[in-house]
Order: structure tokens, then C-alpha cells, then sequence
């Protein structure tokens, strides 16, 4: 756990000095952006009003862009209004035009729908900068999921740490009316609703865990969370990626669910993805990103 939280801290701060850089800039492209880079291998440059910088994953393209591939490179992209995805590949240029990227020198080109073509529109709505937000001040018993955030299973497990209070807590779930839904005396810090609780499409929940400290002092910690309408979680369920799919593919669904406010889905995962590929810095803040 403190190795965890260790390199939580770590990612959050190499995070953050990136920002300062890196932030501004992509929160203005994601409004005006076409297409975003769902894989990259390889080395490539992005050319932007004649100054170039290395291209990078969850990079936001927006018309007037030009990625320049050099030896080897190969970079996927997601047309955000088509859905169209396209692979490119061998030494060249490719340009980003508004509808669809054109390819000049040895680059080659090809394009395809993918699962996620219908639902692409909403992963333009996902901004970096949602991924470092700092917390306020944590409360005494810490929920951790869900927390404001909506979630696809109508049926989720409520998480929470508590570095102050000791077992047992009671735990008190109730819906937008106030009323109670579920509650329970918990000796660990994590409960599965009964067998029998089903929560209601599209409905707003609220959990709250009390405890105590050793000195006796009461604490509580509350969150909130939406569970998905049907016709989302039939959308989302038609989008996901197929088992194997390829890795730009996982990416999209990942930004498409962020986009969307299923934010704990993503994370997990954006925590597959980066395990895939550690040392991609951006997919890491987001696999340890909290609300």
C-alpha cells in the first residue's frame, strides 16, 4: 500500500511539472480538435504553426496539424465525426485536414470503422487537464469508489480507506429522495450491495460510511454517484472492444468512458493499457488519476 501510494505521489508530481508546459495549450485543442492519436510507435514529430515538438499518445490533432513519421513509425488516430480510425505508417507526412488526414512522401494510409465509431464524438469532450485536478482536504474516512462519478454496473462495489477510523462502520446507501436503500455494519472497508438491491438506471445515489477513531471521536466520509440510463449502457456495451483488440482500439473505449463521466470504468481500463506500456507517462496519471 505505501509503495502505491508512493508512486501515486510520484506520477501525480511528474504530472503536474509536465502541465505546467503542456496543459494550457491541449485544453484549448480539445475544443477545436478532429482527431486524436490513439497509438503511437516509433519515432514522430508534430509540426504545429512551424515549430515542432515529439507526437504523443492522447495527443489532440486539430486541422492545419502535420505529423511527421520518421524510420519504423506507425501512428493510429481517431477521426472524431466519422469515427473513422486510421493507421500511418512509413517515412513521411502525414497532414490533418478536417474530415480525414492526407499523406505526402513515403507515408501510407489506411482507414476502417472500429466498435467505437458511433460513440467517438464523445471522447472530444475528454480533456487532459480533467486527469490533474487537485483534491481538497481528504474527509476523515476517504471514499474511493464510486465516487462522483457515473458508473455502467447497476450492481457496484463501494471502496474506501480510513487512516483515521477503525472497524467496524456502518454504511448507509440512499437515493435522491433520501431514502435508504441499503445499509449494513462493515468490519472491512469495502461492501457488495445485497444480492437482492438492484439500483435504477439513470438514478443518482449517495453512500455515506461512518466510523470511529480510537480516541472514540466520530468520522464520516459521503459520496455520490449516477448509475447509466439502458440505452447508454447498451451503446457503451456495443462499443466495448472486442477480447484481443488492438491497443488504439482499448484507448478510444477508455477516452470514449472519461468523456462520458464513467470515470472509475476508465480507470480501469486505463490501468490495463498502462501496464501494457509503463513508461508512457500519460497513461499512467490517468491508470492513478483520482476524482
Amino acid at each position: 500500500m505505501l509503495r502505491h501510494n508512493s508512486v501515486t505521489r510520484s506520477v501525480v508530481s511528474l504530472a503536474l511539472l509536465l502541465g505546467v508546459a503542456l496543459l494550457p495549450g491541449r485544453t484549448v485543442l480539445a475544443a477545436d480538435a478532429v482527431a486524436m492519436v490513439t497509438d503511437l510507435q516509433g519515432p514522430a514529430r508534430l509540426v504545429d504553426e512551424g515549430r515542432q515538438r515529439p507526437l504523443v499518445l492522447l495527443e489532440y490533432l486539430r486541422p492545419g496539424h502535420e505529423v511527421r513519421l520518421g524510420k519504423n513509425a506507425r501512428v493510429t488516430l481517431i477521426y472524431f465525426q466519422s469515427g473513422t480510425q486510421y493507421v500511418a505508417g512509413g517515412e513521411g507526412t502525414v497532414r490533418i485536414a478536417a474530415t480525414k488526414p492526407e499523406v505526402a512522401g513515403g507515408a501510407t494510409l489506411a482507414g476502417s470503422e472500429t466498435r467505437q465509431a458511433a460513440l467517438a464524438a464523445s471522447a472530444r469532450k475528454d480533456v487532459v487537464q480533467g486527469a490533474l485536478v487537485m483534491k481538497i482536504a481528504p474527509q476523515p474516512i476517504q471514499p474511493l469508489s464510486p465516487m462522483d462519478t457515473r458508473v455502467l454496473n447497476a450492481h457496484p462495489v463501494l471502496v474506501w480507506k480510513s487512516p483515521k477510523a477503525k472497524p467496524p462502520f456502518h454504511l448507509t446507501l440512499t437515493d435522491a429522495n433520501k431514502q435508504v436503500v441499503a445499509q449494513a455494519d462493515v468490519k472491512a472497508t469495502r461492501f457488495e450491495l445485497p444480492a437482492g438491491v438492484t439500483l435504477a438506471d439513470g438514478a443518482r445515489y449517495t453512500w455515506r460510511v461512518e466510523g470511529r477513531t480510537s480516541k472514540g471521536d466520530p468520522v464520516i466520509g459521503e459520496a455520490s454517484f449516477d448509475v447509466a440510463t439502458a440505452a447508454e449502457r447498451d451503446k457503451l456495451n456495443q462499443a466495448r472492444p472486442a477480447a484481443g483488440a488492438a491497443f488504439s482500439e482499448r484507448v478510444t473505449y477508455a477516452v470514449i468512458l472519461d468523456g462520458m463521466g464513467f470515470r472509475d470504468d476508465a480507470r480501469q481500463l486505463w490501468r490495463q493499457l498502462a501496464a501494457e506500456r509503463p513508461k508512457d507517462i500519460r497513461l499512467r496519471v490517468r491508470a492513478n488519476k483520482e476524482h
